[in-house]
C-alpha cells in the first residue's frame, strides 16, 4: 500500500543523513524472527534526524515505533503500516565520569551492565542477560531478581510527539512494574544513572555470572523468544506458575510453543508466524482465567496489530 507518495519519501531520505529502508521484514530485526514487512524503517544517527522523522509521520499521519533491541515485542505478519525507528545505529555512545554514567538509548543493556561493572559501579549489576537495549528496559521498567532499571536512574532526554526536546529527572517520572509514565509517543536519547562506587567488582561479576547461569538453567535461551509474555499478578503465583499449572506447557500451535521449560515464554521453534504466537496468547489468557479466575496482562508489546482485542 502506497501511504505516502514517491516524491515525498525522496524529500525525507534528503533531510536526513541516517539510512531509510522500505518494506524490509521485520522477522529481521526482532529476537522472535517474526513478523511481516515496515512501511519505512529509519535508522538515525543523531537528535534531529530524530525530530525530522517524528514531523514526518506527524505530517502524514503514519503511526511510529520505536523499535529498541527487538525484544518485548511481537509484529504482525502483515507488518507495520508506519515507521519504525530504530536507534541502534545512531545512539550507541557511552560515557562514564565518577559513579555517573550517562548513555544513548541505543545502546544494548548488556553493554550497558558490562560497562557498569568495568567501572566498578553496582546497581545494575542484576538486569545482566536481560535482552534488548537500554531505551526499550526504560521505557517498560526492566528488572530481574528484585531490581528495577529505574531505581538508578537520574534523569532522562526524550522528544516529544510534538517534536520538543525535554529532559526530565526521574523524581517528576513514576516507574511501576514493568510500566512507565513517560509520554506516549515519546523517544528516549538519552539517560543518566548515578550507580554505587565499588574497591572490588568481582562481587558484581560473580553476581551477574550467577544471574545468567540461573537465566540459562530455567529459561528457553536457545530458542527464538522475546522474553516473558506476561506481567506477574500482583499477588499469587507467578504467571509462569498459573500457566504451567493449567497444564499448558508444551502446547503448540503452528511454529510457536509455550515453552516446557518456562511456562511465561512462547518460543518460536520453528517458522512461526504471530498469528500462532497470538492463538497461544489467547489460550494461555483463557485457561488461566477459568481455571484460576486471574487474569493475565501482556507485558509483551504487539506491533501493527490494532484490530486485534486482548
Amino acid at each position: 500500500m502506497q501511504l505516502v507518495s514517491d516524491q515525498e519519501l525522496r524529500e525525507l531520505e534528503n533531510s536526513v543523513k541516517g539510512e531509510l529502508k522500505y518494506n524490509t521484514p521485520m522477522s529481521e530485526h526482532t529476537t522472535y524472527n517474526i513478523g511481516g514487512p515496515a512501511y519505512i524503517y529509519a535508522l538515525p544517527v543523531d537528535k534531529d534526524d530524530v525530530k525530522t522523522l517524528m514531523e514526518f509521520a506527524s505530517e502524514h499521519q503514519l503511526p511510529h515505533f520505536n523499535l529498541g533491541g527487538g525484544s518485548n515485542i511481537l509484529v504482525h505478519d502483515k507488518g507495520y503500516q508506519g515507521l519504525i525507528i530504530d536507534l541502534k545505529k545512531g545512539f550507541n555512545s557511552i560515557e562514564v565520569e565518577g559513579n555517573i554514567v550517562k548513555a544513548q538509548s541505543g545502546v544494548s543493556l548488556a553493554r550497558f551492565v558490562s560497562t557498569c561493572r568495568k567501572h566498578n559501579l553496582a546497581g545494575v549489576e542484576k538486569l545482566a542477560g536481560i535482552p534488548g537495549s537500554l531505551g526499550g528496559a526504560l521505557f517498560m521498567n526492566a528488572g530481574a531478581f528484585g531490581s528495577e532499571i529505574s531505581q538508578r536512574l537520574k534523569s532522562l532526554s526524550l522528544l516529544l510527539e510534538n517534536g520538543e526536546f525535554l529532559e526530565l529527572r526521574a523524581i517528576e517520572l513514576q516507574f511501576e512494574y514493568r510500566e512507565s509514565n513517560l509520554p506516549e509517543g515519546a523517544i528516549i536519547l538519552e539517560s543518566e544513572f548515578e550507580l554505587e562506587q565499588v574497591e572490588d567488582a568481582s562481587e558484581l561479576y560473580g553476581s551477574s555470572r550467577d544471574i545468567v547461569k540461573e537465566r540459562n538453567v530455567k529459561q528457553p535461551v536457545t530458542l527464538p523468544s522475546t522474553g516473558s509474555i506476561f506481567k506477574n499478578p500482583e499477588e499469587g503465583d507467578s504467571a509462569g506458575k498459573l500457566i504451567e499449572d493449567a497444564g499448558l506447557k508444551g502446547t503448540r500451535a503452528g511454529g510457536a510453543m509455550i515453552s516446557d521449560k518456562h511456562a511465561n515464554f512462547i518460543v518460536n521453534v520453528g517458522k512461526a508466524k504471530a498469528e500462532d504466537v497470538m492463538h497461544l496468547i489467547a489460550l494461555a489468557q483463557k485457561t488461566v482465567q477459568d481455571k484460576f479466575g486471574v487474569e493475565l496482562e501482556l507485558e509483551l508489546k504487539l506491533v501493527g496489530f490494532e484490530e486485534w482485542f486482548i
